[in-house]
């Protein structure tokens, strides 16, 4: 019992103090990381209208006409290529299977330099960097929800930034992503601790598999939303071209397109960097994902 009430302190701590489930020892060296690149960042303080609903929300939406003429052209390219290719889609997850995202569309960089780094940069206070980047398309499929359409949080470091790019319209009926505040997720999970923990137990001893795993987590989640924060959930509808950008450790679920329905949406994991972004590294080296979130954020 005594474990379990230091285990709890901890979680809780770090969950307030790093914005994250990580154990705080390992939490810490991001946040060490924000600051040292705030530190070497000439970045002007004066936050803009989106920047500041992020830092009091969790998450923010914007958008532009240079946003939206982008997504609208590579959404005209990748419905030519459904035309003339059978394999561009990974049946199982979505992802997008033609390419590294930034080789492919460079374009999407111009909305890096301009777009997202007048946004990203004042909630950071400091200069960013991408961790990796995928496209994907989600679509109707005759069975329940799964993998990230799933209540969930992702768990990664506090200090990561994911930000959804909108290649197509959303809206609840093709499944758009819902988010709920950092200060409600936290109080959630907290809430939830106990209950995970048996789980993660179960888990360890080989009692339950993965998938089970987490569709018993995000059960317990929707069960908690569904009675005292259902209308706390926030679901945005746009035209091609929105930015959706929200904390790493939001409880966010993905959606679930209705029949006849699908989204095209790249996401992206930001973090904090002491360097200007730097489009052409990107254009040479794509943005391919080699794990979760950066061992050692001070090597981004």
């Amino acid at each position: 019992m005594f474990r379990y009430f230091i285990k709890k302190i901890l979680f809780n701590f770090s969950l307030s103090r790093y914005e994250t489930g990580m154990f705080f020892l390992h939490a810490r060296k991001y946040i060490s990381h924000l600051k040292y690149c705030k530190k070497l960042s000439n970045i002007n303080i004066k936050n803009n209208s989106s920047s500041e609903n992020f830092i009091r929300d969790g998450y923010c939406t914007f958008k532009s006409q240079k946003s939206e003429k982008i997504a609208i052209n590579i959404l005209k390219k990748i419905k030519n290529e459904e035309k003339q290719y059978k394999k561009v889609w990974d049946e199982e997850t979505g992802i997008y299977l033609r390419g590294d995202i930034f080789k492919k569309f460079p374009e999407i960089l111009e909305l890096f330099k301009y777009d997202i780094k007048e946004v990203i940069n004042q909630i950071y206070k400091s200069n960013f960097c991408v961790y990796f980047g995928i496209l994907y398309k989600s679509s109707y499929k005759a069975k329940e929800p799964e993998g990230s359409q799933l209540w969930h949080v992702d768990g990664g470091p506090g200090t990561c930034i994911n930000l959804m790019y909108c290649i197509s319209d959303i809206n609840e009926k093709n499944g758009s992503m819902k988010c709920l505040t950092w200060q409600h997720s936290k109080l959630i999970l907290k809430q939830l601790f106990k209950k995970y923990d048996i789980l993660n137990k179960s888990l360890k001893i080989n009692e339950i598999d993965k998938v089970s795993f987490r569709r018993k987590k995000s059960k317990l989640l929707d069960l908690v939303i569904s009675q005292n924060f259902s209308s706390k959930v926030f679901q945005p509808k746009s035209g091609a071209g929105l930015f959706y950008a929200f904390k790493n450790n939001c409880i966010h679920s993905g959606g679930y397109p209705k029949k006849g329905k699908e989204r095209y949406v790249c996401v992206f994991h930001i973090y904090p960097n002491e360097k200007e972004f730097n489009s052409s590294k990107y254009v040479k080296e794509g943005v391919k994902k080699t794990a979760p979130y950066p061992q050692n954020p001070f090597t981004l």
